[in-house]
């Protein structure tokens, strides 16, 4: 299995996860010796990250529009707020408003980075399909911060990150190539809600983690693109990423292999 995560700075403010603290989060999701693809800022990797790697560093190398980096089982993209694949398109979201009772949080660029999930999916695929063109693996979006949701316990989250890799590893050697996106989530996806999909926000999807085949989460990440591109054109607006997804899975259910979890340490059991 093959992990994707990212992290964008100053999208917003959060009185509860400074900027040191979330970076201390994603530390501990990159010390999990899976292989990994993470895209960060240049500066965010420099003054953070690249003093406390132990294992050694690749030259910088090029690849499409991006630079990158291999140390030991992550591959660092480095990535700016204006690579966003909504970057260009946000002078579009004039009419921009979701009800939350975290405004600082829940910002423009908030929506625009949450978005970015599947697309970052997509080009770490391409990317390791460049480096290695044979390699067969299920890839897997997991958040940067995911780590809070497990109680402060490294062994918990350690042991948790371990038995899902073997568990999706020991499938595909089996099956081959999920044709699904297996995804967590809180709601019923096959139930109606009063709220409104386009200001409110709809859990039935996670939103922190997903995974599956690499042709499945490519086109996963063409119809997001154009579905956010659309909302952004015809509604001048954008949500959260997770009411997106329901847009997608009302119109394509069979894409989708959704199981019952929450935010907290048990995200990851029932991912097989």
């Amino acid at each position: 299995m093959h992990l994707v995560t990212g992290f964008i700075s100053a999208i917003n403010e959060r009185a509860d996860r400074h900027l040191t603290k979330y970076i201390a989060l994603g530390k501990e999701l990159l010390s999990v010796e899976i292989k990994t693809t993470c895209f960060l800022e240049r500066t965010v990797f420099d003054q953070y990250i690249r003093p406390e790697l132990t294992s050694p560093m690749s030259d910088i190398r090029s690849w499409c529009a991006f630079s990158y980096l291999i140390c030991g089982h992550v591959t660092f993209v480095f990535f700016e707020k204006s690579d966003l694949f909504l970057w260009a398109y946000r002078e579009l979201a004039t009419q921009f408003s979701v009800n939350t009772g975290n405004p600082n949080k829940d910002t423009l660029e908030y929506m625009m980075v949450q978005c970015q999930k599947p697309e970052w999916v997509a080009l770490a695929i391409q990317l390791s399909r460049s480096l290695d063109p044979f390699a067969v693996s299920e890839f897997a979006w997991i958040d940067f911060g995911v780590f809070h949701m497990f109680g402060g316990s490294v062994d918990t989250f350690q042991l948790s990150l371990y038995e899902w890799r073997n568990r999706v590893d020991k499938r595909v050697r089996r099956e081959g190539e999920s044709s699904v996106i297996r995804i967590a989530g809180c709601w019923d996806p096959t139930l109606s809600y009063a709220q409104d999909i386009y200001r409110d926000i709809f859990w039935v999807f996670a939103g922190s983690v997903f995974g599956g085949g690499e042709h499945r989460l490519e086109r996963f990440a063409k119809c997001m693109r154009e579905t956010c591109i659309r909302l952004l054109e015809e509604r001048r607006s954008l949500m959260w990423e997770v009411n997106v997804w329901v847009l997608l899975y009302r119109k394509h259910p069979e894409w989708f292999s959704w199981y019952k979890s929450d935010h907290s340490h048990v995200l990851l059991d029932a991912y097989y």
